[in-house]
């Protein structure tokens, strides 16, 4: 009898700390900026921002849906610092609403705003699934197969889950690949991704941009906060830097958002590897990449207390 209860005791603690180790969707207060870069191609690149906020709480059906609301796009060329945009304060529309089933590790999403209004239940989806490990693939739900009927979600596989710090808490972070090829071809070119307990993906939380097997017109960012006292701080970690011309052939110049030495560059094709690498550079380096395959690469910049990674394509 002691050794049965010593044994629900045990499996009661370790479903606790499963429980607490799941970070859900914001349950009081979030607030997400999609930052998008693009089109990729040679026309000027406008730069967009959306601010998305919860703003309270409603209750269909029995179960209560967090509200969010989004700004309407601020476009601007050159781009405006993004890590004043939290201030943003322009008209919201109410654009979706979303519920967390936390034992189940899922949220769900609730996408037709009239409904939500009217206090009816109609169109639900699975938004996000968070239960997988490694070696997995990321499971169908509305933030993968988002108005795309086509999108092969069995090809896109979590390499790795490691955590990243997000508003004062360590929170898992998924790292996923979407094969160009076969999934375990490591030799052929993929397209890579994250996905953030608790935010979303990091290209678009919405939805991710990552359509096998090709590479979205449009390059997005997803800043987060679920404090908004706290948010300059949180912020201010991340560095703000543009690449242009993207797509590039031969060369490409990086362009500071902000007037901040550089303290280290790297350059990483779509497997993880470093092609490029340099510690003493110009505030706006031209690189050469005549040499590089064609195919997606990222840069990253280090000051001295910032970092920031982008997105190009090599033709």
């Amino acid at each position: 009898m002691k050794k049965f209860l010593l044994f629900v005791l045990f499996c009661l603690s370790f479903s606790q700390y499963e429980a607490q180790n799941y970070t859900p969707f914001p349950e009081k207060y979030g607030k997400w900026i999609i930052y998008r870069q693009g089109p990729v191609d040679s026309s000027p690149t406008p730069y967009q921002f959306v601010l998305y906020e919860t703003v309270g709480d409603t209750i269909i059906a029995g179960l209560t849906y967090k509200k969010v609301a989004a700004s309407k796009p601020y476009i601007n060329t050159p781009p405006p610092d993004p890590h004043n945009i939290w201030s943003f304060s322009g008209p919201k529309q109410l654009a979706f609403a979303y519920r967390n089933n936390i034992p189940n590790k899922t949220v769900y999403i609730l996408t037709d705003t009239n409904e939500v209004i009217n206090g009816r239940l109609k169109q639900e989806y699975k938004w996000y699934d968070f239960k997988v490990n490694s070696g997995d693939t990321l499971k169908s739900s509305y933030a993968i197969n988002w108005r795309v009927g086509f999108v092969d979600y069995k090809r896109i596989k979590v390499r790795s889950i490691d955590s990243t710090l997000t508003s004062g808490k360590y929170v898992n972070k998924f790292h996923f690949s979407c094969f160009r090829f076969k999934p375990n071809d490591l030799n052929k070119d993929g397209i890579e991704g994250s996905l953030i307990e608790g935010v979303g993906f990091e290209d678009n939380f919405i939805r991710t941009e990552i359509i096998c097997p090709f590479e979205p017109l449009y390059i997005y960012s997803t800043y987060f906060s679920c404090s908004p006292t706290s948010v300059a701080k949180e912020m201010d970690t991340k560095l703000s830097f543009s690449i242009f011309p993207n797509p590039a052939s031969t060369n490409i110049v990086i362009s500071l958002l902000e007037n901040k030495s550089i303290a280290q560059l790297k350059i990483f094709n779509s497997i993880g590897q470093v092609v490029y690498f340099s510690n003493a550079i110009t505030e706006m380096p031209e690189i050469n990449i005549s040499s590089l395959s064609p195919g997606l690469y990222f840069v990253e910049i280090k000051t001295d207390k910032k970092t920031g990674i982008q997105k190009f394509i090599k033709h």
